[in-house]
């Protein structure tokens, strides 16, 4: 293949207009993996454009805003802190509304799947969302036993100077001739 022909194969990617799958995984800020599971899922349209053996896919910017809009983004960067404690419950509840679903739903094995791999995310979000307010906790403890830890530092330099003034007071009475000064 020539240089040529070979950077034209590439270039023809999707219309200028769509996104490709890279794009749209910054933008909803996740990998592309997880755009490709969207797509699967149903949860984000795409148009597939074969290309010889390759398959590329073209996410229209509108989707993925409206995307962004329902379920809002992924956050790879910086883990999302537990506002009020409670989050993890907010995932447990969804969990049991996953179980009550499947259990009022005579469905085939293959959705009772994606609804059990569904369950095991949220038990894991709520998991994680657990572990992070303990994490929360510890730092907590630790800052407070900093504090502590410098309040007896700086108690003992007051100790140690006050034991110093005594001495140097103990010691004028100690040197000659200030104990007659006393008398007189």
């Amino acid at each position: 293949m020539v240089v040529g022909n070979f950077l034209s194969y590439y270039r023809s990617m999707p219309p200028a207009t769509d996104m490709t799958v890279p794009q749209a995984a910054r933008a909803l800020g996740c990998s592309a993996p997880t755009v490709r599971v969207l797509v699967a899922d149903g949860l984000l349209a795409a148009t597939a454009t074969k290309r010889g053996k390759r398959t590329f896919l073209a996410i229209n910017p509108a989707d993925v805003d409206a995307y962004l809009t329902e379920h809002g983004g992924f956050s790879r960067r910086t883990r999302r802190q537990p506002e009020s404690g409670g989050d993890y419950q907010v995932l447990l509840a969804e969990v049991r509304a996953l179980r009550e679903a499947v259990d009022a739903r005579n469905s085939d094995a293959a959705s009772v799947e994606v609804v059990a791999l569904r369950e095991a995310l949220h038990l894991q979000r709520a998991a994680m969302a657990a572990l992070q307010e303990a994490d929360d906790a510890r730092a907590q403890g630790v800052r407070h036993l900093r504090e502590a830890m410098e309040s007896f530092d700086d108690a003992d330099i007051k100790r140690k100077r006050a034991i110093t003034l005594l001495d140097e007071v103990v010691g004028s009475f100690t040197i000659p001739g200030n104990a007659q000064d006393l008398g007189d």
